[in-house]
């Protein structure tokens, strides 16, 4: 685990950043004799990764909780139409590139209405071709410019209430084998 999302107001937003620093530090302790650095990286805070704000940068996003909306920092954006103009280009890509230029597709496709339905071509490509280049047919030059087109819209922000349209129902302790054996499920 490295990443935490917290959410408190005032008056309690101290108190509870101070317990979650606490119990991490608590919870990760090595022994004494452990050469490993700190487990909470001094670095980061004095950056301001632990102060308080209605705009954070969390897994690649923009979230800003004060209009509720998500959005794409503009590099990751660019990166992403680079690696497509990159490929539209091309004949043939390495495997490595296309599955790579997949797993960024995947990461943005919550947050675009009906890019879920997208990949199945572009999967398949994985599963016809074997060798060790994917050769970049008209079909799959199509999916990549239907991508550049939707990324379009991705500069918008995204309601977070589209993403996560109602509160939990229910909050429990789950595992992988059966509810109430550790672990965190919100449904």
């Amino acid at each position: 685990m490295d990443d935490f999302c917290l959410l408190a107001q005032t008056p309690l937003h101290t108190k509870t950043l101070n317990t979650v620093l606490h119990n991490i530090d608590a919870v990760f302790k090595d022994h004494p004799q452990s050469s490993r650095r700190q487990i909470i990286s001094q670095s980061k805070l004095d950056k301001g990764d632990a102060a308080w704000s209605c705009h954070k940068r969390l897994l690649g996003w923009d979230i800003d909780t004060m209009h509720m909306t998500l959005t794409i920092p503009r590099h990751r954006h660019d990166k992403l139409l680079l690696h497509l103009a990159d490929a539209s280009t091309k004949i043939r890509v390495s495997r490595k590139k296309w599955q790579q230029l997949l797993g960024e597709l995947r990461s943005v496709a919550l947050v675009i209405p009906s890019a879920k339905y997208l990949f199945s071509i572009m999967q398949h490509a994985l599963i016809d071709q074997l060798g060790p280049r994917i050769c970049l047919n008209a079909v799959l030059k199509h999916s990549i410019t239907d991508w550049k087109n939707l990324l379009t819209s991705l500069l918008q922000p995204v309601s977070l209430h589209h993403l996560v349209p109602t509160a939990p129902t229910s909050i429990a302790a789950c595992d992988a084998s059966k509810d109430g054996m550790g672990g965190l499920s919100f449904h």
